[in-house]
């Protein structure tokens, strides 16, 4: 899709969930209004008000004067019902940015909640955007003026600002239709929250931890409020060792261990055929605690060790979604 194809689909999604917007507000009025007038009736009977056409024809352009509290709380309720249709007037208004992402992030469907924007938030942004995968960050309000934020809004992505521990903000953010949240914020005790909060909005999407303590990771996977907890400590002790002794090549993609379950597509494919379509490299399979370097087929909870450049896993995320 061109640059400018993709503004002016941009364009018209904003105009629409303006539209939504505006519907919703005018259906409040409504609502407001039916209220008030079924309120004026209950007055009405209660105060026993003679309502002939002559007095409500007063009541209604405001011109009756009441003679006890039931006329007087009828008027009051006229008044307010005059001024109803005001109210979606004065409500009718261009939208923020944070309302429009709101918005737009619960319109969304199957994408991924990244929570938090720190070092390595900043890095998970930077490859969802060049993998084109669809996501919404929640971040809060002191990042706001950032360049990482700035050039997401530049690009209509959503910024929801908040605290991820809300409810609100993760509800905010369309978590009820979304594939996976990774909480990437450098806070062991905040994190267990928003997973069991996620978790407890919607049970199927899948929770992707950062941690540091690992009473911590396995207080998560135990109480199943994470689906993967990876510590990027545990995941740098090999390099930090290996540095002293050897030159290690940091530029290099690390391999990425992919279990098969047995829901899983790539089950079905041989190791030439996954290596075809997706461009990954097979530098191992682990099959029962075993490193196969040389097998025709994949089994249920084969560990594939695969090897490849980023852009790789846009071919990968096509054979598994």
């Amino acid at each position: 899709m061109s640059k400018i194809a993709k503004q002016i689909k941009e364009s018209l999604l904003i105009i629409f969930l303006q539209i939504v917007y505006y519907i919703k507000l005018l259906k409040f009025a409504l609502s407001y209004f039916l209220i008030l007038l079924f309120l004026f009736f209950i007055v009405a009977i209660l105060g026993n008000i003679d309502l002939t056409p002559e007095k409500f024809t007063l009541f209604l352009t405001l011109n009756y004067n009441p003679t006890n509290i039931a006329e007087t709380i009828a008027q009051i309720i006229m008044f307010l019902i005059q001024t109803s249709p005001i109210m979606a007037f004065v409500e009718v208004r261009t939208l923020t940015y944070e309302e429009k992402a709101v918005l737009k992030a619960q319109r969304m469907r199957n994408h991924i909640i990244v929570i938090g924007l720190g070092h390595l938030g900043k890095r998970i942004v930077k490859v969802l955007r060049e993998l084109e995968i669809p996501f919404v960050l929640v971040t809060l309000s002191d990042v706001k003026d950032s360049d990482v934020v700035n050039e997401l809004i530049a690009d209509d992505i959503p910024v929801i600002f908040g605290d991820a521990t809300s409810r609100n903000i993760l509800k905010s953010a369309g978590i009820e239709n979304a594939r996976a949240v990774i909480i990437s914020i450098n806070n062991d005790t905040i994190n267990p929250i928003i997973a069991e909060r996620a978790k407890e909005i919607n049970p199927n999407v899948k929770v992707i931890a950062r941690v540091y303590w690992d009473e911590i990771a396995n207080l998560l996977l135990k109480s199943k409020f994470a689906d993967e907890v990876l510590s990027t400590t545990a995941l740098s002790v090999a390099k930090y060792i290996v540095g002293c002794y050897h030159d290690i090549a940091t530029e290099i993609p690390p391999p990425i261990p992919l279990r098969i379950n047995k829901n899983s597509p790539i089950i079905t494919m041989t190791p030439e055929t996954f290596e075809e379509k997706t461009s990954l490299n097979i530098l191992a399979i682990i099959r029962e605690n075993k490193l196969l370097r040389d097998t025709k087929s994949f089994k249920e909870g084969d560990v594939l060790i695969v090897w490849g450049e980023i852009s790789s896993l846009k071919s990968l995320f096509s054979i598994i979604e």
